[in-house]
């Protein structure tokens, strides 16, 4: 069987964190950080509920979501605003 075991959750789950990465309060970005981890998981269990996985290909990404952090997130965000500001003042400045 191909994919679909649990009728593609993991995208449903993988698109709200998009959108929550967009938003400008920190905790919904900080949050999007650990969905796109259980986006990864959920992705990895169905792929080995269908047999396109092996039996326990999902634990790294099962424990990935047990052992996240917000600080990786953090980094993340925090780079992600650098280089838009790192944009906004290369306009400024012309180049």
């Amino acid at each position: 069987m191909s994919g679909g075991s649990m009728n593609y959750l993991y995208q449903q789950v993988d698109e709200a964190a998009d959108q929550l990465l967009r938003d400008w309060i920190l905790e919904r970005r900080l949050f999007a950080g650990l969905l796109k981890k259980v986006a990864k998981a959920l992705h990895d269990i169905e792929w080995v509920d269908s047999c396109d996985y092996s039996t326990n290909d999902e634990l790294d990404a099962i424990k990935a979501c047990l052992d996240f952090t917000v600080d990786d997130t953090l980094k993340e965000i925090l780079s992600d605003l650098r280089s838009q500001i790192d944009a906004i003042e290369s306009k400024i400045r012309g180049e």
